[in-house]
């Protein structure tokens, strides 16, 4: 659920960007703004064009490298080693076949250590974890003509249907929301570390959606006092942050699927703008629409065209994203960069 700020509240394009009225890069706008280049169209554009690259990349990710298990995964061999359930049959293992007991075998070894507690353990046991879980599906499944269902170990999420079947790692909403939320952080001003733009002014509220029910149309706005306020950055990591950990909280994904994968999504829209800067023409001579608008623009005026990116966190680049030029390498960490006119990065914190 979203937080939004006063009705009316608006925000600028990154000044780097030319044509718009807050531009600083000396490119005249005047009589015209960003339209097919830089502007509304273009951004609708580049938003949904991230996504598939994006999923294409986490889906790499998940089938030929990663391949790691859902969370719902282990608590299936939790639950297989507690009822005896034989998953390939329906009923129980057969402690006598050769396959199937060594199996159980296999499975007891690994993971019974970890639910048993020990003396002297240093590391929590996950056994009133586990009581809980039971607990948990008790209450979820008992009904009238069951009111004590069997035990079940196997993981509550918010999906009827249960676990996706393919791996977790990466994690697809959260690559998608990486790279989308990354377009729209070049876009606008950010403002810089030390001022950036606010969301939500200090001492204001914000207004969080709520709904009491499935029939409550529109949904309530609940007033939330931001005593600090909340930044436009700030948000947009937070639009991302809500996309992403909702998968965490239904039990399909783990918190590192959604952070790593975030980054991916950060790095693909980054290649993306790359490619887009070089599509922009430059080099055009604006000293005649400078006299005439009377603005000190110059044939040069351009090379300071340019997106200034915060990241999501101080991290170093993959040096595929640095290939073609960058004034820093990939063993330097960064907050902030800018992509310029000709597709090269500059570190800006």
């Amino acid at each position: 659920e979203g937080v939004t700020p006063r009705a009316g509240k608006s925000f600028v394009r990154d000044p780097g960007i030319p044509y718009h009225d807050t531009s600083t890069n000396g490119v005249p706008g005047t009589n015209r703004s960003p339209f097919a280049v830089f502007g509304g169209p273009y951004l609708l554009d580049l938003v949904t064009r991230v996504s598939s690259p994006a999923l294409r990349a986490v889906r790499a990710s998940k089938f030929s490298v990663h391949r790691r298990a859902r969370p719902e995964v282990l608590a299936a061999r939790f639950h297989t080693i507690f009822t005896l359930y034989d998953p390939s049959g329906g009923g129980e293992y057969d402690l006598g076949d050769p396959v199937e007991g060594e199996a159980r075998r296999i499975l007891g070894r690994t993971l019974a250590p970890q639910v048993v507690p020990e003396a002297g353990a240093t590391e929590p046991s996950l056994v009133n974890v586990l009581r809980a879980v039971r607990e948990s599906n008790e209450k979820a499944n008992a009904t009238a003509a069951q009111p004590n269902p069997p035990n079940s170990w196997l993981l509550p999420m918010a999906f009827p249907e249960g676990s996706p079947m393919h791996p977790a790692y990466g994690a697809g909403h959260a690559t998608v929301a990486g790279a989308c939320v990354t377009i729209l952080k070049a876009f606008f001003d950010m403002g810089p570390k030390s001022n950036r733009v606010m969301f939500v002014e200090p001492g204001e509220n914000a207004y969080i959606a709520h709904k009491t029910s499935a029939d409550t149309d529109p949904p309530e706005l609940i007033e939330v006092p931001m005593k600090d306020g909340l930044t436009l950055l700030g948000e947009l990591n937070k639009l991302c942050w809500n996309i992403s950990n909702g998968r965490n909280i239904a039990g399909v994904h783990y918190f590192t699927d959604y952070i790593e994968s975030a980054i991916l999504g950060e790095n693909v829209a980054i290649g993306v703008l790359r490619e887009q800067m070089l599509t922009y023409f430059h080099g055009q001579d604006y000293s005649d629409c400078a006299k005439a608008a009377n603005n000190p623009a110059t044939p040069d005026a351009d090379e300071n065209v340019s997106m200034t990116l915060p990241l999501f966190t101080r991290r170093r680049l993959p040096k595929s994203l640095l290939a073609g030029g960058a004034d820093f390498t990939h063993d330097d960490p960064v907050e902030e960069i800018k992509i310029c006119k000709d597709g090269t990065l500059k570190k800006v914190h």
